[in-house]
């Protein structure tokens, strides 16, 4: 018998053992540290284009000579692109040098670009394209900005294309030409 209550007196040494440890970090002192960090990430497209308004001269006369459409122009064509502030844009075009109807009939076309690349529509602000590209940064205030910053904006941008056209002795119809806009964006 005296082999028995030994091992009962070892389990219950092992009970008040535990009980006691348990009861200590329940009552004890406990110290932690911590840091925490706020995170926030803004995923948004980077680019995309928003608005598109072809050049249209209207009708026009034939034998007019030289036909001009400024910039300011309600038949001036713009395409507007919307990105995120301080992204670089390369704009490049390539327009036809004339406006066909057939073969026999044709209308020469000068065109230019235009760009104002701090969200807004002026045209007395825009810059002119270097020939038919333009490399710019959409900046709202020409400074870089903390894309982290929650006023953080994406921007639009307007690229006009404007110029002038010649009417001589044609025939009267739909004279067709296609202007091609190509966009890089880093």
């Amino acid at each position: 018998m005296t082999q028995a209550a030994p091992h009962v007196h070892l389990r219950l040494s092992k009970w008040v053992y535990a009980a006691t440890l348990f009861l200590l970090l329940l009552t004890g002192p406990v110290h932690t540290q911590a840091q925490f960090l706020r995170l926030q990430i803004v995923i948004e497209e980077d680019f995309s284009i928003t608005g598109v308004s072809f050049l249209n001269p209207g009708v026009l006369p034939v034998n007019f000579g030289w036909i001009q459409i400024p910039i300011h122009d309600r038949a001036a064509g713009r395409v507007t692109l919307a990105a995120a502030e301080n992204i670089n844009l390369i704009v490049s075009f390539n327009a036809p040098e004339v406006l066909v109807l057939d073969e026999n009939n044709t209308v020469p076309l000068r065109l230019q670009a235009a760009y104002i690349n701090d969200g807004g529509t002026d045209t007395r602000r825009a810059v002119n394209f270097n020939g038919n590209s333009a490399q710019f940064r959409l900046s709202r205030s020409g400074q870089l900005v903390d894309k982290m910053n929650p006023r953080y904006h994406r921007l639009e941008t307007n690229v006009y294309f404007f110029g002038s056209m010649f009417t001589g002795d044609i025939r009267p119809g739909v004279y067709r030409g296609t202007l091609s806009v190509t966009v890089e964006y880093e």
